[in-house]
């Protein structure tokens, strides 16, 4: 455990929902926004059992370890700016709440894993990547695929097996939402409802045996949201997003500066 909670940035919260995410152990929620411009932001929630950091150790929080210096590396993958982490407490669970803004989408790269560790073929290979135009949003090596990527739907659903599995995934709930500019006409695997196309992966979904969802992510190279583009801001939207990111920017400066010296 203590290598999985060894090197934390904005990128590792979807590292580490990737590894416990199919465990009872973590709530995972990730919202991706995206404006008629590509710019947007990623809001990010995870919530990882505060029994299962008990059994971990003191020194293996992960949320102590997130840090802005830690986050200054994803301006390097196409993020303009960060909200400060929010942490609290929920229902046995030990919560973390984070914003990531970006000007375009197209730029945006989570290199999942540890580069430190891993060769440049290996964190290419892992890669989630966006290309956003002509209403369609592309997302390759989506993260739910690789979540389910080395999953025994057949081990799992075993009647045998269930008593062992079913109180590891208890609790587990794996959400992702795509917003674009533009009601949604076909998302993939994902459910359209509205500028919305969303996808769920629980606990009561596997106990209950209904795999087929997992089984088709497994191997999904590239998940594709196509949409009927308006052509235009909502009225008083890119005026309220433009406010949005400039404060998030100013505050982000204001982040960076106080980590550099070395203030809380």
């Amino acid at each position: 455990m203590s290598a999985l909670f060894s090197r934390w940035s904005f990128a590792a919260l979807l590292t580490l929902a990737a590894t416990l995410g199919l465990t009872g152990c973590v709530k995972f929620k990730q919202v991706l926004t995206v404006n008629p411009n590509g710019s947007g932001k990623m809001e990010l929630n995870v919530a990882i059992s505060e029994q299962m950091l008990a059994m971990a150790g003191p020194d293996q929080d992960p949320f102590e370890d997130f840090t802005i210096e830690e986050m200054i590396d994803e301006e390097e993958n196409g993020f303009v700016a960060f909200s400060e982490p929010e942490v609290g407490q929920e229902n046995g669970y030990k919560t973390m709440k984070v914003t990531g803004y970006f000007e375009d989408i197209n730029q945006v790269v989570f290199e999942n894993g540890d580069n430190d560790d891993a060769g440049g073929d290996a964190d290419q290979a892992q890669a989630t990547t966006y290309v956003f135009a002509d209403g369609t949003l592309t997302v390759s090596k989506p993260m739910l695929a690789q979540m389910t990527a080395d999953m025994d739907t057949e081990e799992m659903t075993d009647p045998q097996m269930m008593p062992m599995i079913a109180p590891m995934l208890q609790g587990m709930e794996i959400k992702e939402e795509i917003h674009v500019p533009g009601a949604v006409q076909e998302a993939g695997l994902m459910t359209a409802d509205g500028n919305k196309a969303e996808l769920t992966i629980d606990a009561q979904m596997i106990l209950g045996g209904q795999t087929e969802l997992i089984e088709q992510l497994q191997g999904t190279e590239e998940i594709t949201v196509t949409f009927t583009p308006d052509g235009s801001w909502a009225a008083g939207s890119e005026a309220a997003w433009n406010a949005e990111l400039a404060a998030a920017k100013a505050q982000w400066e204001a982040l960076k500066e106080q980590a550099a010296a070395g203030t809380p």
